[in-house]
């Protein structure tokens, strides 16, 4: 579930300035509409003992609700995104402008923090994207006109592996956080883990090498990226889909000409 309350979103819209600016996304749905939903969630496991996934939570009020969730043993899993981890407002919308308008908003330091403190804690489940490939057009409307959401396919990888090379969380926590988890939580089989029996889906990186977002060498659709000019650590070399190569040094590969992966003993 993307967890906002829908009822006190359009009550707040009255509350838009004369002028509009992104700026006032995180104001006009703040963190209480995301309280108030992640609230109702909770309290619907309980009582249908149903489980529940929340998606991309953004919000310091959130938090302790999810943690005693979890304590008192409900089956309630919840996901972070790297943007709601990397950017802050109101700085990223002064300097991206509608392309850091996104559902649940960017928010303050104050929420940002509270995150990475959940994150320490082992709170999330699961990283997620959100992936919404908006093109630049569509994203260029005066704000609220535009969509929101933003393209996050082509960085997560690079983005948490940057976090990773700085220390902020281990390697093992953003494989078992970004393959295993989610492989698990979902019930697809023969994914999420290098092991006899399980498809050879694999992705090799070098987590050393240095290098700058640049949006024109993208695949999707979107054409551009939050995080274009940034400097991120970690570099995709190849990727293998049931062991045969799909992609190397960001481009596809077509699949007969795909070289296949053999591991010896």
């Amino acid at each position: 579930m993307h967890s906002e309350d829908e009822a006190r979103n359009r009550e707040r819209k009255a509350l838009i300035s004369d002028h509009p600016h992104p700026r006032e996304h995180p104001f006009l749905r703040d963190a209480e509409s995301a309280r108030l939903s992640t609230e109702l969630l909770i309290r619907l496991c309980e009582e249908t003992g149903r489980p529940v996934h929340i998606l991309h939570i953004s919000t310091a009020d959130e938090l302790p609700l999810i943690a005693d969730a979890k304590r008192r043993g409900l089956p309630v899993t919840c996901e972070v995104t790297p943007q709601h981890l990397w950017f802050v407002a109101p700085e990223c919308y002064e300097t991206l402008g509608t392309k850091a308008q996104m559902n649940p908003p960017l928010r303050s330091a104050e929420h940002r923090e509270a995150l990475w403190r959940a994150l320490d804690e082992d709170l999330f489940d699961v990283f997620g994207s959100d992936h919404a490939p908006h093109t630049l057009e569509e994203k260029s409307q005066p704000y609220p006109k535009s969509p929101s959401g933003m393209p996050g396919v082509e960085t997560i990888y690079p983005v948490l592996a940057t976090y990773a090379s700085q220390g902020r969380f281990s390697y093992e926590k953003l494989v078992r956080m970004f393959c295993t988890r989610p492989a698990e939580m979902y019930g697809i089989k023969s994914k999420g883990r290098v092991e006899i029996g399980f498809d050879a889906d694999l992705v090799l990186i070098d987590p050393h090498t240095h290098w700058t977002v640049d949006e024109s060498s993208f695949h999707s659709r979107a054409g551009w990226s939050p995080y274009h000019g940034e400097q991120l650590t970690g570099w995709v070399q190849s990727v293998y889909l049931k062991g045969k190569l799909a992609a190397h040094d960001g481009q596809p590969v077509d699949g007969p000409k795909g070289e296949c992966l053999v591991f010896e003993d």
